[in-house]
């Protein structure tokens, strides 16, 4: 966020530290921002990769291993789609940092807002009218779309992001400036999320 706030503000390259090397101007360098936006992009992208082996592969042949035999295909199939909501959630965490740069700081709280109430009530129904770790997973499914849905229509509606569909991206990367923090951000995020999120179910 803070490199997406940099470029917004007139920050005509990125520097790996500091703000003393940044070059600033009164006009916002969209090919810049636009070449930020594909490479946050692309580091999440990466990085869900690795985490679908761990989580997705990794997570269903443990649960497997440890169900109770009549439990198996079920615990199975619902951490296949709890964890594969969790990479979808992955992929596209770049909008709440992305959000926030933009200055839509209150746009990602709503989306991350309205998310964990969908989660909450319906994992409530599940639990009140039928109790089934399939049915929670799938309310976790639900409200991890309708998350990232509120987040595509809060991003695509600011007047920055219009703007850079109408700009050539420059070519060179960005990655050597914000690898780092943004590979140590989406880990963090995802570590902070499997903890909140995995323990209802584990539970259910």
């Amino acid at each position: 966020s803070r490199n997406v706030s940099y470029v917004i503000s007139g920050a005509q390259n990125l520097v790996k530290r500091g703000i003393d090397d940044i070059v600033i101007k009164d006009v916002i360098s969209y090919p810049l921002l636009s070449r930020l936006l594909f490479d946050i992009k692309r580091i999440y992208l990466y990085l869900s990769l690795i985490a679908f082996f761990i989580i997705v592969i990794g997570g269903v042949w443990y649960f497997y291993y440890i169900s109770p035999l009549d439990m198996k295909t079920e615990v199975a199939y619902s951490w296949l789609l709890f964890s594969s909501a969790l990479i979808i959630n992955l992929i596209y965490l770049y909008y709440i940092p992305v959000l926030t740069g933009l200055g839509e700081i209150e746009s990602s709280y709503k989306a991350n807002v309205l998310g964990r109430i969908i989660w909450f009530f319906l994992s409530l129904l599940v639990f009140i009218f039928s109790p089934s770790i399939l049915l929670l997973s799938l309310s976790f499914v639900f409200s991890v779309f309708t998350n990232r849905y509120l987040c595509y229509f809060f991003y695509i509606r600011n007047s920055h992001v219009k703007a850079i569909n109408k700009t050539e991206m420059e070519k060179k990367s960005t990655v050597p400036f914000i690898g780092h923090n943004a590979a140590k951000l989406g880990v963090v995020s995802l570590g902070s999320f499997l903890i909140n999120r995995s323990t209802t179910l584990i539970v259910g």
